[in-house]
């Protein structure tokens, strides 16, 4: 088996909804379930912190494809600045993101 055949790569079903082609990928690659609940859970938690944004400041809303690095940036920083959370978690999230 070469490398190129050995890491294997999935592209979702585009007529799937967000969170049902994020569980396809991450059963692909045989994710634990409670892995698969928590991603799911900061995903949602990434969209409600850019939908309540977007609210109170009047603009109109992104979908996830087209946002990044700036957005996920925004996010971490509220999460270590107004939530608490520690630098540890926030340079582990980046790490993934």
């Amino acid at each position: 088996m070469t490398k190129t055949s050995a890491a294997a790569i999935l592209i979702p079903n585009p007529k799937a909804r967000l969170f049902d082609q994020a569980r396809e990928v991450m059963r692909f690659h045989h994710y634990a379930i409670r892995t698969e609940e928590a991603y799911l859970q900061w995903m949602r938690r990434f969209l409600l912190f850019h939908r309540n944004r977007i609210e109170s400041s009047g603009q109109q809303w992104r979908h996830p494809r087209e946002m990044g690095a700036a957005e996920i940036c925004e996010f971490l920083t509220d999460l270590a600045v107004a939530k608490g959370v520690a630098v540890s978690t926030q340079n582990q999230a980046l790490e993934f993101s």
